[in-house]
């Protein structure tokens, strides 16, 4: 839900504390993978932008030792990305059950394949392997 509500909004969150109910009120802010985009960001038409992890990122990301990926560096807002779940700082770890290593790689295996308007993708987000299914069409 946080990754599907635009930066600055409030929203309540209830809470216990000490075994009462609280609702308090909290400000969603955009997430900072702590790297700016560079030459090497790899667009794709599904509404993201790869980029390659680095070790500190798969540190930060605490992604399995040995365990390969990309990062999800942007997704477009109104994207099939977006529809689908995705959001910056997920790691694209499998397309349709092909692991992924590079941008590049990724890419490629994203591209639209003859008769195929779905993808299953393989994300790793707050330590956690999920699958999501990606429609290109809306």
């Amino acid at each position: 839900m946080v990754s599907r509500t635009t930066p600055g909004t409030r929203v309540p969150v209830g809470i216990v504390r000490d075994g009462k109910p609280r609702t308090l009120e909290v400000v969603i802010e955009r997430l900072d993978t702590g790297v700016s985009a560079t030459a090497a960001d790899q667009p794709v038409d599904i509404g993201i932008e790869l980029r390659a992890l680095t070790p500190e990122l798969t540190r930060r990301l605490q992604l399995p030792a040995g365990r390969a990926g990309v990062l999800v560096a942007t997704v477009r807002n109104g994207s099939p990305a977006a529809r689908a779940g995705l959001a910056a700082g997920d790691v694209l770890l499998e397309v349709n059950r092909n692991p992924v290593a590079t941008p590049a790689e990724a890419a490629a295996a994203l591209q639209p394949q003859s008769g195929r308007d779905t993808a299953f993708l393989l994300i790793w987000r707050d330590g956690v392997e999920r699958f999501v299914t990606l429609a290109r069409q809306p």
